[in-house]
């Protein structure tokens, strides 16, 4: 291709982000990518579901996410050398030569990976990955892990998540294999759609965040919670993650979560939650993705929303129970509900 290294040895990301935003960068390069958190097709393969997401992260940095290929999780940068089948130095050269950063505009026409020209891909038929487990029993390592949330044995039971010993993620003919150890244990959180099960595997204290999570095909329609749910009741709290659908059990009320705080709540799952509860109250996040999606949750359906006070220093109510304990973190979420109604 070309060698960034003999070119401009003094190119930094730090010098690229001092002129280009990640957002502009992703604008840029990702092909059918308009606005964070809005779902779009991948470019890389003949994609007729729209799975990938652009994201904040915890750490306010973008990161893209196709849901439909857990390979396919990337920084800016990253993005660039996946597409271009690049080095890092090479991405780099290739942003500051698109954004006019260098004095002299190099001649330089980078080509898709897939072998044709950008706007032309060569169309590949997405491989859905599946996902095998291999269940083991509850240890003390998964006891020090569920309690500090106040979360037992026979409640991770009732919500079908399992301890797993090994993983088993399929694409094609390749298969990866995820093996759980005390210092990195292993959940699966099992789904029944049309009959299938299908997994959302669960590693909290993976030093590789790419494979905190795993996701096998249908979780996305899959309601964490939902089958948990009483027939009717008066209250139901939209969370952002299934460990907080349990927490906010513990606490006394009714929950659900979508897939993530950026997948769409549907009309027709409100339809359907309205019919058994009379009123859905938002409990995401604090920090600056929470904020937003939960706005737009709220906006579009006029639903109320809180959060867990900063003052406590802790993002979601998991952390709050964690942090003060259940007993006093349901005196402040049920202080949070009485001031909305």
């Amino acid at each position: 291709m070309f060698s960034a290294q003999d070119v401009y040895p003094d190119i930094s990301l730090d010098h690229i982000f001092s002129q280009v935003s990640e957002y502009d960068i992703f604008r840029k390069y990702v092909k059918n990518f308009k606005e964070i958190d809005v779902p779009f097709l991948s470019e890389f393969y003949d994609d007729k579901s729209a799975d990938c997401y652009i994201y904040q992260n915890s750490s306010n940095k973008l990161n893209y996410k196709d849901f439909a290929n857990v390979e396919h999780q990337f920084t800016c940068i990253y993005y660039i050398m996946f597409k271009y089948n690049c080095n890092y130095k090479e991405a780099l050269l290739i942003i500051c030569n698109d954004f006019n950063l260098f004095d002299v505009k190099q001649d330089l026409k980078p080509t898709m990976f897939l072998g044709k020209d950008v706007n032309n891909p060569i169309i590949q038929h997405k491989i859905k990955s599946t996902i095998t487990i291999q269940v083991r029993n509850w240890d003390i390592v998964d006891y020090n892990y569920w309690s500090k949330y106040t979360i037992d044995f026979g409640l991770l039971d009732s919500y079908d998540i399992f301890p797993c010993s090994n993983v088993y993620l399929h694409k094609g003919e390749r298969t990866i294999v995820f093996n759980s150890t005390k210092a990195n244990p292993i959940y699966a959180y099992r789904f029944t759609n049309d009959g299938k099960y299908s997994y959302k595997i669960y590693k909290p204290l993976s030093p590789d965040k790419r494979y905190k999570w795993l996701f096998s095909g249908g979780v996305k329609e899959n309601i964490e919670g939902f089958d948990q749910l009483p027939l009717h009741g008066d209250i139901l709290i939209l969370n952002k993650s299934l460990k907080d659908v349990i927490c906010t059990k513990l606490c006394g009320y009714s929950s659900v979560s979508l897939q993530g705080e950026a997948n769409t709540l549907e009309q027709s799952l409100v339809d359907k939650l309205l019919k058994r509860f009379n009123q859905i109250i938002i409990l995401y996040d604090n920090d600056e993705q929470g904020i937003k999606s939960a706005k737009s949750i709220a906006n579009k359906y006029g639903f109320k929303s809180i959060i867990i006070p900063l003052e406590y220093d802790c993002k979601d109510l998991s952390e709050l129970i964690a942090k003060i304990g259940l007993k006093d973190a349901k005196i402040v979420l049920n202080k949070l509900i009485d001031e909305k109604n």
